[in-house]
């Protein structure tokens, strides 16, 4: 959910569009990891199309994590510096 908040703070501003991204790279993820075991499941059997599915489904769950990795690590620094945890 994009929040818009016109309170003139930057840092309200730069939480909300972070959050955004997170959001929209996980849902991204999530869809890649669904299509992967989709190629998977489908194969029939034939290797080249159980690696692909493999490999996306790799992928995606890689991807994913650096992305929730980021942001519990932007929420530490931002808790240690005192600005309160981005997003809320």
């Amino acid at each position: 959910m994009v929040r818009i908040s016109m309170d003139g703070n930057i840092n309200t501003l730069f939480n909300n569009l972070a959050t955004t991204i997170r959001n929209v790279s996980v849902a991204v993820g999530v869809f890649a990891f669904m299509w992967g075991a989709i190629q998977y499941a489908t194969s029939g059997g034939s290797p080249h199309q159980l690696e692909q599915g493999k490999s996306a489904m790799k992928a995606s769950l890689i991807g994913v994590g650096a992305v929730v990795l980021a942001a519990t690590l932007v929420g530490i620094v931002f808790s240690a510096l005192g600005g309160g945890a981005p997003g809320h």
